[in-house]
């Protein structure tokens, strides 16, 4: 119904906020515990519980996209800074476990309704490192 709606939207629209500020602050080169802190900090209504979140990079050489890899923290003239190389693509993907307000009715209202009591948001944000 209207009441599951916006609570959904509102949580996506939270998670989307998220993704982009931490995309943001790891393009800069910061370590890892700075970018989960940025998230959290956007994402603080939501159950952090229910909140994954994953930070990558890939690099391109000759036109040609390296795989995904993690981003780890390492150590830059004595500074801590994520691992993610100069100009190498940055994507930081968030995924939210919605609890649903009303499950019942939201499953009869859905095309695909879900198998348990919460729909997934997915969301990732893009930026190249500086």
């Amino acid at each position: 119904s209207t009441i599951e709606m916006g609570s959904l939207v509102g949580d996506y629209i939270t998670v989307n906020a998220a993704a982009r500020a931490g995309v943001r602050i790891a393009a800069t080169g910061a370590p890892i515990a700075s970018i989960t802190q940025r998230v959290s900090s956007i994402t603080a209504t939501l159950v952090a519980a229910r909140l994954t979140t994953s930070l990558q990079y890939r690099t391109s050489s000759s036109g040609t996209w390296s795989d995904w890899t993690t981003i780890t923290d390492t150590t830059l003239h004595g500074v801590a800074v994520n691992s993610a190389p100069s100009a190498s693509e940055i994507r930081v993907l968030l995924s939210y476990s919605h609890p649903l307000v009303i499950p019942k009715l939201f499953s009869v209202l859905a095309d695909n309704p879900p198998a348990n009591d919460s729909r997934t948001i997915n969301l990732s944000a893009y930026m190249q490192r500086e």
